[in-house]
């Protein structure tokens, strides 16, 4: 007999255009649903052209952003510096890497700058020195829309240019477009965001990510380049050394977005079994079986899955399209049979990354499945099967004929 599971669909829109830069997004609903240019610059803009990357340096004391304390007239003490965040972006050869951020407590600021932390003279400025570099072979635009997520999308913090040396601050140097990065170029600055003292204190009960936002090929921003970056955003040491410690999980969404954290129970990435369906190539690469443990902002999304527990089993396949047409990534499902059929499952779309969609010839793409199922129904079940397919064109068409692909998972 059948045994179908209800579908908990996740969605959530991070509501985050057009807001204020000074201020977190705190009160919407959470609800969760379903080196430079290559040509030679004219001699009088070469001085236009710094910082390079050399060129920002800390001072005596270590500060990464010197223009803090002038800034703010305060007294400024560093509290956290990573040297080696790991946080390297590349979309279709927009590539961001962040060398190093540092946090610092500022106690004692002018009056005039304590509306930027809950009108108290005192409080925590994150800055982050950022490397772009435009390798796309087109012009890219961007605005430098990178944001730093908290316990979820609804608590966010965007850049403040205000608190950088104007000739510090993260942007291209060969155009009057503060947005407008031209093809090979390169250029390193840094971005700050401040906290007020509860922020902060907030902001340590969580994981936070750096979030990159993406890149657009046209001047009217259409044409997204890629996807949004997420990466772990640690903010002391503690954090540090347990994320250190911590598996390499598959990159799906749950803990990107912070819907939930993971504890692995069980992994096998080396199964990389290939089959063909209509001239693509789908490889099983591997899997993981995690129990996650939702955040306090979306413990109500996963309700419907009782107090035994939450099983989430990842797969990662590669998708290689040798055929001549465009075909979608994405628009190929999978569906998780157990058990010779006891039970089916649906993947959690809103769970699993999508890098692009249309996915031409010659091109290949990694494919993230996730399944969420009650831990004790989980532990009753023996044989994992996925079928992948049919394979579907750009226009969701579907054109294997009604024909999938099947592999088991070994135990």
């Amino acid at each position: 007999m059948k045994k179908w599971l209800g579908i908990m669909s996740l969605s959530v829109a991070l509501a985050l255009t057009g807001c204020n830069s000074e201020e977190t997004t705190k009160d919407e609903d959470k609800d969760v649903v379903d080196n430079e240019v290559e040509q030679p610059a004219p001699a009088e803009e070469e001085e236009q052209e710094e910082p390079t990357e050399t060129e920002i340096e800390s001072n005596d004391a270590g500060e990464l952003n010197t223009y803090i304390s002038e800034y703010t007239d305060g007294e400024v003490e560093i509290i956290f510096t990573n040297s080696n965040p790991n946080i390297n972006y590349d979309a279709e050869g927009f590539k961001m890497i962040v060398e190093q951020y540092q946090i610092v407590h500022v106690t004692n600021m002018h009056a005039s700058i304590t509306s930027s932390f809950n009108d108290k003279n005192s409080g925590y400025i994150i800055t982050a020195k950022v490397t772009i570099d435009n390798q796309t072979g087109q012009d890219a635009y961007y605005t430098t829309n990178t944001i730093i997520q908290g316990k979820d999308n609804y608590h966010s913090q965007m850049p403040r240019p205000n608190f950088v040396r104007e000739g510090e601050r993260l942007g291209p140097k060969s155009s009057d477009d503060i947005s407008h990065y031209q093809p090979g170029e390169k250029v390193t600055g840094l971005v700050s965001f401040t906290y007020s003292e509860e922020e902060f204190e907030e902001l340590l009960q969580t994981n936070p990510k750096f979030r990159t936002g993406t890149a657009a090929a046209n001047e009217d921003f259409s044409g997204q380049i890629g996807q949004d970056g997420v990466f772990d955003f640690p903010i002391n040491e503690e954090s540090l050394q347990a994320l250190s410690e911590r598996p390499d999980f598959i990159e799906d969404l749950i803990e990107a977005n912070n819907y939930a954290e993971k504890t692995l129970l069980s992994e096998t990435m080396d199964v990389n079994e290939t089959k063909t369906l209509h001239d693509v190539e789908v490889t099983l690469e591997g899997f993981q079986v995690t129990e996650i443990t939702p955040t306090e902002s979306y413990e109500q999304s996963f309700e419907d899955f009782g107090d035994k527990g939450i099983v989430a089993l990842t797969i990662q396949l590669n998708v290689n399209n040798k055929t001549d047409d465009i075909i979608s990534a994405y628009g190929t499902s999978g569906i998780l049979i157990v058990d010779d059929n006891r039970a089916r499952y649906l993947s959690q779309g809103n769970l699993e990354p999508r890098i692009g969609d249309d996915l031409e010839a010659g091109k290949e793409a990694k494919r993230i499945l996730v399944y969420l199922i009650r831990k004790d129904e989980f532990e009753l079940y023996d044989k994992f099967e996925l079928e992948f397919g049919p394979i579907r064109d750009s226009q969701y068409q579907d054109v294997s004929k009604g024909e999938t692909l099947t592999f088991e998972l070994p135990n």
